[in-house]
């Protein structure tokens, strides 16, 4: 065999052997009978460039690993463009709230949407 391949060979070795050892942790770790809550709080301004990827990457662990909770948008000067991306984003999913500072004490402490 040539070098690339028993290159590729070893590389495929390791990722199916990484992918044998991650299945039982995460069926162990990640019981679906068992409810978890998180509340995440992302602090907002400006446009909020990459805000829609950090909320749909949320969203997703949320869905993936059980967690229930919110995610909290922490109004930190937004301009127009990113308040209205906010309120798209909140529109979309449920668990995304937009908020400011008086109200995220109440948020995080009662644990539900308004």
């Amino acid at each position: 065999m040539t070098f690339w391949q028993e290159g590729l060979i070893a590389l495929l070795a390791t990722i199916g052997l990484t992918a044998i050892i991650w299945l039982p942790i995460r069926a162990v770790c990640f019981l679906p009978g068992i409810k978890r809550h998180l509340t995440a709080v992302l602090s907002v301004q400006g446009d909020c460039a990459e805000l829609e990827q950090e909320v749909n990457s949320l969203v997703l662990l949320h869905r993936e690993c059980g967690i229930q909770g919110n995610i909290l948008l922490l109004d930190c000067g937004l301009s127009d463009e990113g308040r209205r991306i906010c309120r798209l984003l909140t529109k979309l999913h449920a668990s995304v709230i937009l908020c400011d500072r008086n109200d995220i004490e109440t948020l995080i402490t009662q644990g539900d949407a308004p």
